[in-house]
């Protein structure tokens, strides 16, 4: 058997990298081997040095304590706070871009982008130094939204750098396009710019340490209704995709199609209000597969609404030919599949929160590993 003595205790200082190291480093604390090894270090320090403490074991509780939860220095915090209030005033300006009345004093819009940059910018800067990665992960969503747009920006005198922060163009402010301006930062469209920056900041503010019970609560309620919507979604696409669906009566391939967007509809406008990024990845595939598909919707009598939504011309879907109709419904509903199947997993638990999916939904490891930390006793 290896003697304690002889193990390398190197490893107990951060040798090991990567994923495997960490998980290793969680096991040895969780199975004792941890401290067995610390205590080692110390004793045998102890014999070298000629001495003895009766404070090792206070020496060796410290260390757990800060493995189990790393103290954030007086730095961070003051960076955390700045991330917090850069974010605050972020969605704040946005509020205000958003609301038709603010177009009625051009003034207040012009003020507005201001604050928007201004924020804009402090929030990506402060997120580079922040040990805040829930909000951190959903602002650099937010720069890859606002990278996208670029050029529509750009019209309303905004640039954005080769670092992702945003440049105002004031001779071009004083003579502002408005309407340019209200378009750009309508959230009506669900695809559209303002509805996707406004969604990825909204989700980053939830974060923040001015976030109140309140909102957590209104979240869980949000969360529920999301998954109850999808559930029900899934069922609906099932029904779709039934080999013998349209061997049925007219009216109840009708019935089976209506429920189908009922649930459709449901499930977009809950989980549009998630800030669960497992859920806000997968509806937003979910809507641009539907959008990509609209077309071939159309010629069956299902449109396509600016916000997202379906609906159905009954008249034009009982006219439209089975044949057809069994092709665009089912090919489409097969591509929607697996995003609804997520967006019901990810609403299902709250453990599936932002702070462990990147912006596209996948896990991150790193997180992993944190959490498992944190929820050592």
């Amino acid at each position: 058997m290896t003697s304690w003595n002889n193990i390398n205790v190197g490893s107990l200082f951060g040798t090991q990298s990567g994923i495997g190291g960490m998980l290793s480093d969680y096991n040895t604390i969780r199975s004792g081997s941890y401290k067995k090894l610390l205590k080692s270090y110390y004793g045998s320090a102890e014999k070298l040095s000629g001495t003895s403490t009766a404070k090792t074991s206070n020496v060796i509780d410290k260390i757990l304590e800060e493995k189990r939860n790393p103290q954030v220095s007086a730095e961070q915090t003051k960076t955390n706070a700045l991330l917090d209030s850069s974010v605050s005033n972020l969605k704040s300006s946005l509020g205000t871009l958003s609301k038709e009345k603010s177009y009625e004093d051009p003034a207040e819009v012009k003020s507005a982008l201001k604050n928007f940059v201004t924020a804009y910018n402090g929030a990506i800067e402060n997120s580079k130094k922040s040990t805040n990665h829930a909000i951190s992960s959903n602002l650099a969503a937010a720069k890859e939204v606002v990278e996208e747009h670029a050029d529509e920006l750009k019209e309303i005198g905004i640039s954005v750098s080769k670092d992702g922060k945003l440049t105002l163009d004031t001779k071009k402010l004083e003579n502002l396009d408005t309407t340019k301006v209200k378009n750009l930062f309508d959230t009506k469209d669900a695809l559209g710019f303002g509805s996707k920056l406004n969604s990825r900041i909204s989700r980053a503010s939830y974060y923040t340490t001015g976030s109140t019970t309140a909102a957590k609560n209104d979240t869980n309620t949000v969360l529920n209704e999301t998954k109850t919507s999808a559930k029900d979604l899934k069922s609906s696409i099932d029904a779709v995709l039934a080999q013998d669906l349209f061997d049925k009566s007219g009216d109840v391939i009708t019935s089976t199609v209506k429920d189908f967007i009922k649930n459709y509809n449901d499930t977009i406008i809950s989980a549009k209000n998630s800030i669960n990024s497992g859920v806000a990845s997968n509806l937003n595939s979910l809507m641009s597969k539907t959008n990509a598909n609209a077309t071939e919707l159309g010629t069956i009598g299902i449109s396509v609404s600016y916000d997202g939504k379906l609906s159905i011309d009954e008249a034009k879907f009982g006219d439209s030919d089975s044949g057809i109709a069994k092709y665009v419904l089912q090919n489409y509903a097969k591509s929607i599949q697996t995003n609804a199947s997520l967006v019901n997993f990810y609403a299902s638990s709250q453990s599936n929160a932002s702070t462990g999916y990147n912006a596209s939904g996948a896990y991150s490891p790193s997180d992993l590993v944190s959490n498992m930390y944190n929820s050592i006793g």
